[in-house]
């Protein structure tokens, strides 16, 4: 009894803080986070589920656990997808506070995490549970881990861009 109230405890506080660090990170004066703030948040928590479940994936759970965590997987890598693109679409209008996401360390990151999330979801939707259900959770973890790096150091290179900096493109 203790156990399912702490895990509805947990879950329902688990989202708003999934997202907090975007909100925190889009409230700053670094170009590339400012200006991508209407869904860095949501990218946040996306990524947050979709991280979640890859780790799920990786465990050995009971066939009702596993098609929970399955469609919880596929929700969160589809909408993880959803909100990089959101993410570029807010950016694409300043080339040059999208930059850091286009090249550089963070570039290769952020497009190593788009690739990993994609092989990720199209591996767990293959028919079938076997050892591929292990290996879309090692792809989406290192693409949530790789996610979060290219976010870090894309707000590192687009704050020392001074172009970017002073809001002259």
């Amino acid at each position: 009894m203790i156990g399912n109230i702490g895990g509805l405890a947990a879950g329902t506080l688990g989202i708003p803080l999934a997202g907090y660090t975007g909100v925190l990170l889009s409230t700053t004066a670094v170009p590339v986070w400012y200006k991508s703030q209407r869904y860095l948040p949501a990218l946040f928590v996306s990524s947050a589920v979709a991280s979640c479940a890859s780790l799920f994936e990786m465990l050995e759970l009971s066939p009702r656990e596993t098609r929970i965590a399955h469609r919880f997987g596929a929700i969160g890598k589809t909408a993880e997808l959803v909100f990089m693109t959101a993410v570029e679409s807010d950016l694409s209008g300043d080339s040059i506070t999208a930059q850091p996401l286009r090249s550089g360390i963070s570039g290769a990151l952020w497009t190593a995490s788009k690739v990993l999330t994609v092989a990720s979801l199209a591996v767990s939707l293959m028919p079938g549970q076997s050892r591929r259900t292990r290996v879309a959770g090692v792809l989406g973890t290192m693409a949530g881990i790789g996610l979060r790096f290219a976010v870090f150091y894309a707000g590192f290179s687009s704050a020392r861009d001074p172009r970017a900096a002073s809001g002259r493109a």
